[in-house]
């Protein structure tokens, strides 16, 4: 298991944030997702769930593309408008 960001939820209930995950022997060892960036060791027997943000490749460029043609429409909207108002039709 490897990950950028990673929320451990330990057998506890709590939560702890982490960056730059790996699994060595029988823990998940990282940095604290603070400015200092502590190293953080957790037995695997400690933690109860992992959690990780995963990047939707498919939805996120749809999105790029869906808000650039929203822009494009606003845009020729515009230019409408302002070739009526100076009487150019």
């Amino acid at each position: 298991m490897q990950g950028r960001n990673v929320r451990v939820i330990l057998a506890d209930g709590s939560r702890v944030a982490m960056r730059d995950v790996v699994t060595q022997g029988d823990s998940i060892v990282g940095y604290s997702d603070t400015p200092e960036r502590q190293r953080i060791a957790i037995a695997r027997s400690n933690v109860r769930q992992l959690e990780a943000r995963k990047i939707e490749g498919d939805r996120t460029a749809a999105l790029v593309v869906g808000i650039g043609l929203g822009a494009l429409a606003l845009a020729a909207v515009a230019v409408i408008i302002a070739l009526a108002s100076i009487g150019f039709e």
